[in-house]
């Protein structure tokens, strides 16, 4: 396999901006909405234009983008208020050739036993899906884990594979699954991604955490496999410290050096992609780029 695109999560630290500017939802009003969002678009605008330059073409868009845009309090129609600006940001993303991503955060649980929590979790993956439809409609990908346990992994499971048919079309096609560092290894995600055919992200770092039994090789080729067609992307991180899973603030070249060695050997004639999970963000990739790590 070959290597194609490093990417970043949310913030560029060159550009000191963010696609994640939020506020607290007691401010929100039209102005605050209306002031929020317009500088997160003109934030990802820049940051398209900058990653362009630098030769980065993988970014994964902050999950703030719209503050609120799920709850059942916010009430603006942003699709309307911002299509022109999305427009812009389509056209410049193709243009330039920007792979996509997204990736709710840790409250959006599609197997908890909680009704309420499920519904919250549909409408957080359906709004992701929205966003991306109209920036990436045919390639954008949204990064969720598998959720809790509960006290029984098997039953878990099967309420995630039950919750997915809740999602709306474009949320079920840009679903991909990624391992964990506690609960959900990476067999167990392959599991859920047999059943619903969809694809399965491989983070090196959580393997470590929470290592699958067998051998590596044989579960990173099955994860390929998941992906059919289409460019697989991959996670890495270093680990901070001897214990837990805290990242670093730039990735340590032995970890990037034995995970690209290992990927590069699968019996795939196609290409993958790497999100760089570090504190330092576009800095670290450059860093990676700078001192011909890639």
């Amino acid at each position: 396999m070959k290597l194609r695109y490093l990417g970043y999560a949310c913030i560029n630290m060159s550009l000191e901006k963010t696609t994640n500017k939020t506020f607290r939802l007691s401010n929100l009003n039209r102005e605050k909405y209306l002031e929020t969002v317009s500088y997160n678009l003109k934030s990802l605008e820049d940051i398209i234009r900058w990653n362009f330059e630098n030769g980065i073409h993988f970014f994964r868009i902050g999950s703030e983008l719209i503050p609120f845009a799920s709850h059942p309090e916010f009430e603006f129609d942003w699709k309307k208020d911002f299509a022109d600006e999305f427009a812009k940001l389509k056209k410049l993303g193709k243009k330039y050739k920007m792979r996509f991503s997204m990736h709710p955060g840790q409250y959006t649980v599609l197997n908890s036993p909680d009704e309420k929590v499920v519904e919250n979790a549909v409408n957080e993956v359906d709004y992701h899906a929205e966003v991306l439809s109209l920036l990436v409609p045919d390639d954008g990908k949204i990064v969720i884990h598998a959720g809790g346990v509960y006290g029984d992994k098997v039953s878990a499971k099967k309420r995630f594979i039950q919750n997915f048919i809740r999602l709306s079309a474009s949320a079920k096609k840009m679903l991909i699954l990624e391992n964990d560092d506690k609960s959900y290894d990476g067999a167990d995600v392959l599991e859920i991604c047999r059943e619903l055919k969809m694809p399965a992200v491989f983070d090196i770092l959580h393997h470590d955490c929470n290592p699958a039994e067998g051998d590596l090789n044989d579960l990173l080729s099955e994860v390929v496999g998941t992906w059919g067609d289409d460019v697989p992307k991959f996670h890495i991180s270093s680990r901070k410290g001897n214990t837990g899973c805290s990242h670093t603030d730039y990735i340590e070249q032995n970890d990037f050096f034995r995970f690209k060695k290992i990927i590069d050997r699968l019996p795939f004639d196609k290409e993958y992609d790497i999100m760089i999970e570090a504190k330092m963000k576009d800095k670290a990739v450059l860093k990676l780029m700078e001192e011909n790590y890639v």
